[in-house]
């Protein structure tokens, strides 16, 4: 689950399912400009154009990582909540 990339505004984002992470995903699309930003499927690298961390040689990726003009990002929700939720979508809509 490499972060997401987002060279323009040196943002490195990274994920938690079930935190919004799909919103996200798409607002990182809208912010690069592309056009179908809300259509395509979010989750699937092969075909969301976004750009991960994986995607960059090891020198770039440890400037992302390291460099102070590099913003790091992540969501966190609190562990009940989000096990109660997971619980709701996954065990009770099927």
């Amino acid at each position: 689950n490499d972060p997401i990339v987002i060279e323009s505004h040196k943002l490195l984002f990274f994920t938690v399912p079930k935190n919004s992470c799909t919103e996200w995903k798409k607002l990182f699309r809208r912010m690069m400009g592309y056009k179908n930003w809300a259509q395509a499927s979010p989750h699937d690298p092969s075909s969301n154009q976004l750009k991960y961390l994986g995607h960059f040689p090891r020198s770039k990726q440890y400037e992302f990582m390291t460099s102070p003009e590099w913003t790091r990002a992540i969501f966190v929700r609190d562990p009940i909540e989000r096990m109660l939720s997971g619980y709701m979508d996954k065990a009770l809509s099927e």
